[in-house]
């Protein structure tokens, strides 16, 4: 806190014990370029210190430190009280070392100050903790791109000070811990009681080696014991991943009343009836299943993301997107042209003005994700067909989508340009990405045994 502001009544204990560091290293460069000092004199000022009752000299040093630092520390505060403590036991560092350089002695000294000299500063890191650090790297991490982001780092850090230990010092912290951090997050549950899916493992596993490399960058600590820890697929067991849905699944969610028709597609989308509204569900849900697009990608299409490029009708995937390689344009497979897909858009490029979303009835929830309502309704729809498995969800239809394009011999990169994932290797890093019309190409190879709609 500069002066002239109002005084800060609280220090961080790491921060208390910097300035007891900082203290001692510019009294160790005066003591290095005084050669005549008598060790009676250090005696009787060791002795004054390590009294407890005599704090003049303490408190003295401490509001000098202060005006210093230009921290405007309220005088009587507890951290003031603390940090007077923490100088006066600097100074019986500060005696103790001349004590033994010029008598001879070996009186005992402070871990606390072991790495403190007249040539090595403080480092930062040497009292800060766990709890502290993490602070300090969300303050200076970029602001997450939806309402979730805060609220999921905030889940990160309380597993990640659970493991670790809030008041563990930084530079305390091993490479044992570190595996610590990746072994529980393959075991964590979630409150429901289910074991946590290994891209939720990943991204805790990532949080902590990203704040720990911070603290390298940053000279906290001299090395992080995360380097180059990784989750692998072998260490999520088969049982707690994300299932795709077989082909019995999606027979089950095509023979539904929703499809084969129902009363209406609002209130009554499970009783059988006359219609088959071809609305907002069943549009959504074709096209997670011959697109294999995330449902949030789906429900932000707006009509003027539907395009004919060339004589190929295709989706862009461009606005709110889970990371840069996900922003892809995707050629509609003919399937979905020939239940009218096109018409369905044409039909809202008529009602909507321009650049309004196809879906407008799936509103946006707080989290900012348009997905999270509908997701609710999928859960109540796969259960009305008999879908009970918790590891089958919307975002199956994405392992389904991959699961077809691979039966029908569409190689891996190619995939991964549907799916908007990133390739591996030196083709992520050099390729340019395939033709529209050789993607609308693959996309034809993929069928599935779909009933009469």
């Amino acid at each position: 806190m500069r002066a002239g502001t109002a005084p800060q009544t609280e220090l961080s204990e790491s921060e208390l014990w910097l300035l007891a560091q900082e203290w001692l290293h510019y009294r160790e460069k005066q003591d290095d370029t005084n050669r005549e000092i008598d060790p009676l004199d250090a005696k009787e000022r060791l002795y004054v210190a390590s009294d407890p009752n005599a704090r003049v000299q303490a408190w003295l040093q401490t509001s000098k430190l202060l005006r210093e630092r230009e921290i405007n520390l309220e005088f009587g505060s507890p951290s003031y009280e603390r940090l007077t403590q923490r100088i006066r036991e600097a100074m019986i560092e500060a005696e103790k070392r001349l004590i033994n350089r010029f008598s001879g002695e070996s009186a005992t000294l402070n871990p606390r100050f072991a790495n403190v000299s007249a040539e090595k500063p403080p480092n930062v890191g040497s009292f800060m903790t766990f709890e502290e650090l993490l602070t300090r790297f969300r303050r200076e991490q970029k602001p997450g791109r939806s309402l979730k982001a805060e609220p999921r780092r905030a889940m990160q850090d309380d597993f990640l000070k659970s493991v670790i230990g809030a008041k563990t010092l930084i530079n305390s912290i091993t490479r044992d811990d570190a595996r610590r951090v990746r072994d529980a997050a393959t075991s964590r549950k979630a409150k429901s009681g289910r074991i946590i899916g290994a891209g939720t493992a990943r991204a805790y596993l990532y949080a902590f080696s990203a704040a720990m490399t911070f603290a390298e960058n940053e000279g906290l600590i001299h090395k992080s014991p995360a380097t180059k820890l990784r989750i692998a697929n072998d260490d999520i067991p088969d049982k707690d991943r994300k299932k795709a849905l077989s082909a019995e699944d999606i027979a089950k969610i095509l023979n539904a009343p929703l499809f084969q028709g129902c009363r209406d597609d609002a209130r009554h989308w499970k009783k059988p009836g006359n219609l088959k509204p071809k609305g907002t569900r069943f549009w959504v849900i074709m096209l997670a299943l011959f697109t294999g697009a995330r449902g949030n990608e789906i429900l932000q299409l707006t009509e003027d993301d539907i395009e004919c490029i060339g004589g190929i009708h295709a989706i862009h995937i461009r606005k709110q997107v889970k990371k840069p390689a996900s922003r892809r344009t995707i050629p509609i497979h003919s399937e979905l042209i020939r239940l009218g897909f096109l018409d369905y858009v044409a039909d809202a490029q008529k009602r909507y003005t321009p650049k309004t979303r196809i879906f407008p009835d799936v509103k946006i929830s707080k989290s900012g994700y348009y997905s999270d309502y509908f997701g609710i309704w999928f859960a109540l729809f796969k259960k009305s067909v008999g879908i009970t498995d918790p590891q089958k969800s919307f975002h199956s239809f994405r392992h389904s989508f991959e699961d077809a394009a691979k039966e029908a011999n569409i190689s891996q990169s190619r995939i991964d340009a549907l799916l908007g994932h990133k390739e591996h290797g030196m083709a992520g890093v050099y390729g340019s990405g395939f033709q529209l019309s050789t993607l609308a190409a693959e996309m034809e190879k993929i069928h599935y045994r779909l009933p009469n709609l």
